[in-house]
């Protein structure tokens, strides 16, 4: 500390106060900042070790469904057994925490895969499970547990189903997103990956779909056929079952007759099923909410069919004015997912087709690509600017002078540019990359520059040496937003023009000058990169 003080001619109190000022912060900022940064890196691992252990669990959704299912049943019944031999009984009522569980993680299951698919199947895995389950216990099967299965499975399916459009319309507009989202190298990379594999695909030849069976109904005005006669089936199924019960047991008391409430379980879950399969088949929502409206007028005409209670009064009373809301209610609603359900098969159908290498399908995402990496193409005025001899300026000058006077100097280009409707795509190096959508705005800002560098060297430079600029400017059109592109002959030939300019001059590409015919130019006699060059004769403003 004393030799310190003494070679500065400070006081040695005065240096160790320095010495402390700079060093204890800073010691204190660097644990706070390692303690930060485990906690951070520690939570990132476990986040990533969740992540991939539910990718690779929930790879195959109904293995998922069947594993996680049974281990439920097990635990629940291990639960069940160590209440039983402590007295600890769960008075609780309802679906334990455990069955709830299992069910949160199935849900999230179907949201992830969106596909209405899984959760069908699961539904019918689970009324099969629940059968079985009171086969073991009793060694019967009761009505009373086949209508308890059949009404937890479509229950199941309902809930499933929800979660799975959910999942589903996320994931399409994700994808809907993607293509918008990529940055220019990302769509780049993805073209010529396209091109790799259609050029192992070979000659081009459509796949056959079984998926053309569906399309075919869609078609037309075949889908509207097609709700009616499905409304109308869904319709005859229930008065045959409901109504064929009541006229082979006359006698049995409704309300209380437990095979007749398992039919009519059994009846709605179809007449449900077929309002879903007719709105997921015609596709979209407005197409779904037109079907199920036709849908309900084949259903309600088969009520007229005289079998048992039906008739032309039941019929009658099924467009009573009070039912009408509520049946518009599920209507629409029923409408509405079948709609979203549709749009959220067709784009996971999409996806399946591109893994699949369908030729169709991906060159139309090469097309839509390239579309989207031409989007902004338009035609562009570049101007480079650049300190003539920037190396010699700095030679023997206080680095932090350097870089303020720099630093100044990008500001006063940025000014010109603003002042003159362009931007500044560029400002690396000792140099700018300006653009601008108007010729004689982009001449104009590069004569601001000139002119105000002399007050510049006056007012603002704290170097010896006085700040001297080249000018190049150049026009063309750029194939995308040309701050995107990583390389553009726009930018390269206006960055030759700026490098052959003279000192405090600005050199233009015959391609420019065309466009500003009134302004005073020389063409010199050598061309740059074989183009015609000419030289304003007035670079500065007022001139």
């Amino acid at each position: 500390m004393a030799e310190l003080a003494e070679t500065y001619g400070l006081e040695e109190d005065f240096v160790i106060q320095v010495i402390d000022a700079m060093s204890g912060p800073q010691r204190s900022a660097r644990h706070s900042d390692l303690v930060w940064k485990a906690l951070l890196k520690g939570g990132q691992q476990f986040f990533d070790a969740a992540k991939n252990l539910w990718l690779n669990s929930t790879a195959n959704p109904i293995g998922f469904v069947v594993a996680t299912g049974l281990a439920g049943y097990l635990l629940q019944t291990a639960v069940n057994l160590f209440q039983a031999m402590t007295g600890a009984h769960d008075q609780a009522d309802g679906p334990s925490a455990i069955v709830w569980a299992v069910l949160g993680l199935h849900l999230a299951c179907f949201a992830r895969h969106g596909r209405m698919r899984f959760p069908a199947m699961s539904s019918g895995i689970m009324a099969g499970a629940l059968l079985a389950g009171a086969l073991l216990r009793t060694g019967r099967i009761s009505v009373f547990d086949v209508g308890f299965a059949v009404s937890s499975g479509l229950l199941y399916f309902v809930f499933g189903a929800l979660m799975t459009l959910m999942g589903g319309y996320i994931a399409a507009g994700r994808q809907a997103r993607n293509l918008s989202g990529l940055s220019r190298q990302e769509a780049l990379d993805r073209r010529f990956a396209i091109k790799e594999r259609l050029k192992k695909l070979g000659p081009l030849r459509a796949h056959q779909s079984d998926r053309r069976r569906f399309d075919a109904l869609k078609s037309g005005s075949r889908w509207i056929l097609l709700a009616l006669c499905g409304g109308a089936l869904a319709g005859l199924f229930r008065v045959l079952v409901l109504g064929g019960y009541q006229v082979a047991f006359p006698g049995s008391d409704l309300t209380r007759d437990p095979v007749y409430a398992l039919l009519r379980i059994i009846a709605a879950g179809a007449t449900v099923l077929a309002f879903l399969f007719v709105g997921f088949i015609a596709g979209g929502v407005r197409r779904s909410l037109a079907s199920q409206v036709l849908a309900f007028l084949g259903f309600a005409a088969a009520g007229f069919f005289p079998l048992g209670i039906f008739g032309f009064q039941f019929g009658v009373r099924q467009f009573a004015p009070e039912q009408l809301p509520s049946y518009g209610m599920l209507l629409a609603m029923s409408g509405i997912l079948t709609g979203i359900g549709s749009h959220i098969e067709e784009s996971a159908r999409l996806q399946r087709r591109r893994d699949s290498d369908d030729p169709a399908t991906l060159v139309a995402e090469l097309v839509l690509i390239e579309k989207h990496l031409n989007r902004d193409a338009s035609a562009n005025f570049v101007l480079c600017l650049d300190v003539a001899r920037s190396t010699a300026m700095k030679a023997g000058q206080d680095p932090l002078e350097v870089e303020w006077s720099f630093r100044e100097l990008q500001r006063l280009w940025s000014e010109s540019a603003e002042a003159n409707g362009g931007s500044v795509l560029s400002t690396a190096g000792d140099g700018a990359i300006l653009t601008f959508s108007d010729a004689y705005d982009a001449l104009r800002a590069a004569k601001d520059a000139q002119t105000r560098l002399g007050w510049f060297n006056m007012r603002v430079n704290r170097l010896e040496a006085p700040f001297r600029v080249r000018a190049g400017l150049h026009t063309g059109e750029a194939q995308g937003a040309l701050g995107e592109v990583q390389y553009n002959d726009v930018i390269d030939i206006a960055a030759h023009f700026q490098e052959h300019a003279p000192v405090g001059g600005i050199l233009v590409s015959e391609t420019f000058a065309r466009l500003v015919s009134e302004e005073p130019l020389t063409e010199l006699k050598d061309p740059v990169d074989g183009l015609k060059a000419f030289l304003v004769v007035n670079p500065t403003l007022g001139a």
